[in-house]
């Protein structure tokens, strides 16, 4: 199942919906369009659309008597939107606002629940200021939803946060003095990427994993899987002290090790082995025969003095 949709509005080149699948319903996240960069009385000249294998690729030009923007929007399947822009100044004009380049996010859809606005104003809080985001739950589950929004280029721009009555934009302001002489040019690139919960049957998500590390005994017993079972263990993970070398290749004692595996499979548990592939037991049986991988750069270190953990 595609868990977000973006629309676009091909009359005036603005995406005007972001729809999110928030593992029960689909959710409208747009309280309205995002432009490409906020100017007046822009109208759409061209609209070239085109499919290319996971991504979309859109051209759209927009123009006013003062303006012409060009856009190139690339559209990924996995939930997220990049745009290329360029504004022209086709004349001189007396615009004196601060381009405006951001997100308006519905109120009642996105803030009405618990939500988070990261990289945000507040002296006390780790910001970027190429991104603002927020995570946010749409009811009263406590899973986490966001939406984040990138600008590359922050030369005479100010993050901004504007609150309306049903809606918050977040986004940036940019001085532009330049585009009221003819001829100039402006050129930025933005992103707008949105995850949303998916509800599914997943063999990943929602596991319960317990690791088991013992030098004695090596492995649980199997009073201590059946209790593990029935704290809901759907993992089990043994560390390296069931194998005699650090490699992992021979069992400290395999019929121990079969009857452990197999009582966890007849408990509906999986094993994992925490194993070390950075490590090579220098008196492992698998030494000579991986020794031609070992890495002499410096930056890993395959050799170990210790025959186990």
């Amino acid at each position: 199942m595609k868990k977000v949709d973006f629309g676009f509005d091909r009359e005036k080149g603005t995406i005007n919906c972001i729809n999110m699948f928030d593992g029960i319903s689909y959710r409208e996240i747009l309280f309205d369009d995002i432009e490409v960069c906020h100017l007046p009385s822009l109208s759409l000249k061209k609209w070239v659309e085109e499919k290319k294998d996971h991504q979309k690729h859109i051209h759209a030009i927009m123009q006013s008597r003062d303006f012409k923007v060009t856009a190139e929007y690339e559209i990924y399947d996995r939930g997220y939107v990049i745009c290329t822009f360029q504004v022209e100044t086709l004349r001189n004009n007396t615009f004196n606002e601060q381009l405006k380049v951001g997100i308006h996010l519905d109120k009642s859809a996105v803030f009405s629940h618990g939500y988070d606005i990261r990289n945000n104003f507040e002296d006390t809080t780790f910001r970027y200021n190429r991104a603002t985001s927020v995570n946010f739950t749409t009811d009263d589950r406590i899973v986490t939803n966001s939406v984040d929004f990138l600008l590359e280029n922050l030369k005479n721009g100010k993050k901004v946060q504007i609150e309306n009555e049903k809606s918050v934009f977040l986004g940036w302001e940019i001085n532009l003095a330049s585009l009221n002489e003819k001829g100039n040019i402006y050129k930025n690139r933005w992103c707008v990427a949105v995850t949303g919960i998916n509800n599914d049957k997943s063999n990943v998500r929602g596991q319960r994993i317990y690791h088991f590390n013992g030098l004695w005994p090596r492995v649980p017993d199997q009073e201590t899987m059946i209790e593990m079972a029935e704290y809901g263990c759907s993992v089990l993970v043994l560390h390296m002290p069931v194998f005699t070398h650090i490699d992992g290749s021979v069992p400290y004692d395999e019929k121990q090790l079969i009857e452990t595996v197999m009582l966890a499979h007849k408990l509906q548990m999986k094993v994992l082995f925490y194993c070390q592939p950075a490590l090579l037991s220098l008196s492992s049986p698998k030494h000579d025969e991986l020794a031609s991988f070992i890495n002499n750069n410096g930056k890993s270190r395959w050799n170990s003095l210790k025959d186990t953990q």
